[in-house]
């Protein structure tokens, strides 16, 4: 298992026999789909029934292996952080396969603080466990789902080895909850009271009330699974039964025709792809808000806000939706935003990038100052891009852009406190073909912004943000039979919010819509990563996620996005061997990193102006912090000038290092910079070459010293100097709540660098290793 924090993570062991219960599937599936990565999951199961296997025509020795693998097959497709334990080897329940399963819940319920098992059939793989480690009675409860007793006094399934297992997992005293089996299989019975025995159990017990019991869109009724249009209904044929009538899109199965009742649920949800979770979230990590997304016959490209940066407008693209690549800039001069002067936080704000006719299009607004809303084309969206046209109608920010069917051009924006305005242009000109008008006051929810508008058959959707972009922050809905309007709200508005959540991934909101390859429907959106016990210092700010949607009644319904954490990264950039800015990464204040550095033979020669930090352009190169976990150094000769390593989230918020020639010595100072107020760590070190380095490391989940606060910073300097002493000098330790989303307030994240003040500082190397 991997992605989980287990000195505070939940472990969920689910067991049961799927091997020979085709509904215990449909509930796994049911439970993996609403499996969230602050639970890990382990399903200890066994193979298909050689009974039932030989029942449906099939051969028991072929098929003996079936349980196991669909169970894996269908975690796969979901995406799930699970662990499938089975005596896949043997046929049936055999003691071997409950040796395994017992030992899988003992090991790995160790790791963890708190478990909890959903037990669907006898209790034997539980009573194993205790037997091995008898203090599972203090860190787990046990949800028994079925009647297992009251069935075997009746003779009708169970063995007298299950009542024994039974018996001794009672005896042993585990704090236990009760399901009867009518309340697992139809999930309708007395919801309100299992929900609160639920609740008051465990943590795992209050996620399992909020997620395996709560039925839409995955509705689970009878023995029937409904995924989107399509119906599955496994049934077991009784004397006297005259059957299921098979509607359009039902996929009906005899109960006892296991494997036909398993293919068909792996191949529905296969077909039905918009249902399974999307592996990599963050797609986009550190400082990416605001996505706008587009699907074209070479894939997708996305881009985001880039607020007081240059070049601004990333362009990034990719073939699967997983791997993702820098392409280029819209905006590679600041004469196409003219953001030179442009206060924080304005600057470059959420972007709408469109595909037509071969034809990409891009309409933002530079907030603040600069040349207001802006259309550019390309027919190459790794650039060049046009001038831009400039649309003086829209007065507002985050402008949408759509077509009607005579291709008339909508200009969609919000306007606070108005609401969401809309304007016909011709974007040849910007010239507006009408007066902007209101289009639609949001759902209720505080300041509706970033809206969106799609075709979608009959109906015109408008999509929107709401609640404000920090933790209120919602995806909201409304419809229309045409594009300017009047439009109605969905009944369930929001259509997707973390707030009152305790989702990993919080702030979510300002979405766009798209359409994957499979029929169905994905969301890009923003959201953070807050850190800590209290989850509540984001230090990366808002990054790019993604989500599925399902249409539902003709409305979007969609999922919290599963967090799967950033790909570990190292990257060296060798300076003295000639080599300069071709990694289109590298972006400066309100200019192009171009003006202030330059490559040479001996490093990177960054141009010092006396502009400090503080100032709104200032000389420094950098990149955004992609990792919660970073180790950043740069390897600096400072005889020519003055100037370090920082980290910067805005002109009054920023720490790092600056070193300058002193005599003989080379004088450092760590500086720490929160709302203007300033504080300094000083030391020197013998003349030559400096290394300059910034560690954070996330804070600990639990409770413990230093985990409600923000990561912890480190500021450490060495001397490369020849005979020098090769050790480091920690300079500070700082609490990374000061630099975080919430509290520096910059509407970007952190970026690192690279900076001159005075003269000319060569850097020779920089490094960049991370991870979460």
């Amino acid at each position: 298992m991997t992605g989980i924090d287990k000195a505070s993570a939940e472990l969920l062991v689910v067991d049961n026999d799927f091997g020979g219960d085709p509904d215990g599937l449909v509930a796994l599936a049911h439970i993996l789909l609403r499996s969230g990565s602050d639970v890990a999951v382990l399903v200890t199961t066994s193979p298909l029934d050689p009974g039932l296997a030989s029942a449906a025509g099939a051969d028991p020795t072929t098929t003996a292996e079936r349980g196991s693998e669909l169970a894996e097959q269908l975690v796969e497709l979901l995406g799930c952080d699970v662990q499938v334990v089975t005596g896949a080897e043997s046929t049936g329940i055999t003691d071997d396969q409950v040796r395994a399963a017992a030992r899988a819940i003992v090991d790995t319920s160790a790791r963890y603080r708190r478990t909890t098992i959903l037990c669907g059939g006898p209790l034997t793989n539980i009573a194993a466990a205790l037997r091995l480690e008898p203090s599972l009675v203090d860190r787990a409860t046990l949800v028994w789902v079925g009647g297992t007793l009251v069935e075997a006094r009746r003779g009708e399934y169970n063995s007298d080895t299950d009542v024994e297992a039974a018996a001794a997992v009672l005896a042993a005293g585990m704090p236990l909850i009760r399901l009867p089996a009518e309340e697992y299989t139809r999930m309708t019975v007395a919801l309100d009271a299992v929900k609160n025995d639920l609740a008051a159990a465990s943590p795992v017990g209050s996620w399992l009330a909020e997620r395996l019991l709560d039925v839409p869109p995955f509705v689970q009724l009878g023995a029937t699974l409904t995924l989107g249009d399509s119906v599955l209904v496994p049934f077991m044929p009784r004397p006297g039964a005259t059957g299921i009538p098979a509607a359009p899109g039902t996929v009906v199965h005899n109960q006892v025709d296991n494997a036909g009742l398993w293919n068909g649920l792996i191949g529905l949800l296969a077909a039905q792809g918009k249902h399974a979770a999307l592996k990599s979230n963050p797609i986009l990590s550190g400082f990416n808000p605001d996505p706008s997304i587009v699907s074209t016959p070479d894939g997708y490209y996305l881009t985001t806000s880039s607020f007081e940066y240059l070049p601004a407008l990333p362009v990034y693209h990719s073939k699967d939706l997983e791997n993702w690549r820098l392409v280029g800039h819209v905006a590679t001069r600041e004469q196409q935003v003219e953001i030179a002067h442009v206060p924080t936080p304005g600057g470059v704000w959420a972007p709408t990038l469109r595909y037509r006719d071969g034809v990409f299009y891009l309409i933002v607004s530079v907030f603040l100052g600069g040349r207001g809303c802006v259309v550019f084309t390309a027919t190459n969206p790794a650039g060049p891009w046009s001038d831009g046209t400039a649309i003086a109608a829209v007065d507002g920010i985050d402008p949408d852009l759509a077509w009607d069917e005579d291709g008339t051009a909508y200009v969609t924006f919000a306007r606070h406190p108005d609401g969401i305005q809309q304007v016909r242009v011709d974007l040849a000109t910007g010239e507006a073909l009408e007066k902007p008008r209101p289009l639609w006051p949001g759902s209720g929810l505080y300041s509706p912004e970033g809206p969106h508008l799609y075709r979608r058959g009959d109906w015109w959707y408008l999509i929107a943000a709401e609640g404000g972009t920090d933790r209120g922050h919602a995806v909201t809905v409304a419809r229309s039979r045409r594009p300017e309007g009047p439009f109605e709200s969905a009944p369930h508005n929001p259509v997707l919010t973390a707030a009152g959540t305790g989702s990993p991934v919080q702030n979510t909101g300002h979405a766009d819509l798209f359409e994957l390859p499979d029929g169905g429907t994905a969301m890009a959106l923003l959201g953070v990563r807050p850190v800590g016990l209290t989850q509540a210092f984001s230090p990366l700010g808002r990054e790019t996620f993604l989500t599925r949607v399902d249409w539902v009644d003709g409305w979007p319904h969609a999922r919290l996005p599963r967090l799967a954490g950033t790909r570990s990264e190292e990257v060296t950039y060798d300076f003295a061997n000639g080599s300069g800015l071709e990694d289109p990464a590298w972006i400066a204040v309100r200019r192009v990193p171009a003006e202030i550095a330059a490559p040479t033979p001996d490093g990177l020669v960054i141009k010092g102006e006396g502009n400090t930090l503080h100032s709104l352009r200032p000389s420094f190169l950098a990149q955004r912090q992609r990792h919660l976990g970073i180790d950043f150094r740069a390897v600096l000769d400072v005889r020519a000038g003055r100037g370090g390593v920082a980290v910067r989230n805005a002109e009054d918020n920023w720490f790092g290092i600056e070193a300058a020639q002193d005599g003989e010595e080379i004088s450092v100072t760590a500086r720490a910079v929160v709302a203007g107020f300033d504080r300094t760590w000083q030391t020197t070190v013998p003349h030559g070459d400096v290394e300059l380095a910034v560690l954070t490391t996330p804070p600990p989940a639990g409770f413990s010293a230093g985990a409600v606060g923000g990561d912890r910073i480190r500021l450490i300097v060495r001397a490369l100097a020849p005979g020098s002493s090769a050790e480091e000098v920690l300079l500070t330790e700082l609490d990374g709540r000061h630099w975080s989303f919430e509290t520096a307030k910059a509407f970007t994240g952190r970026a690192f660098g690279v900076f001159a003040v005075e003269g000319e500082v060569l850097v020779r190397r920089l490094d960049y290793s991370g991870a979460d």
